[in-house]
């Protein structure tokens, strides 16, 4: 199975987007892919996963497209890095904000 890295993250596992202003957020792995703002909160299962090109990596929905780039972001609320940028397109509305690896953005409560 080949796999896709797109500065360091492995887009074949769990990615998790996330951006400020307003806030959204989206989970993205295990065949599903979850968007959630304060007013909307939409999951689909897809498994398409992301293709890598020249720019980064992008994904294509049928109302969203991701557009993930390596390069070091903030998502201008905490300290915390991020080893992606991410842009997505939902309708006319754009969104941009940071991406990484969900195991490292969130991990597994040791409890």
């Amino acid at each position: 199975k080949p796999t896709h890295f797109l500065g360091g993250v492995d887009l074949d596992e769990s990615v998790t987007l996330v951006g400020t202003e307003p806030f959204w957020n989206i989970l993205f792995g295990d065949g599903r892919m979850v968007f959630s703002s304060p007013d909307s909160h939409v999951g689909q299962t897809t498994t398409t996963p992301f293709i890598l090109t020249g720019a980064g990596a992008e994904w294509h929905g049928k109302d969203m497209d991701i557009y993930l780039t390596a390069g070091r972001c903030s998502d201008g609320m905490s300290d915390r890095g991020y080893p992606l940028k991410a842009v997505v397109h939902i309708g006319s509305s754009v969104l941009k904000g940071c991406a990484g690896q969900t195991a490292i953005i969130h991990p597994a409560s040791s409890s």
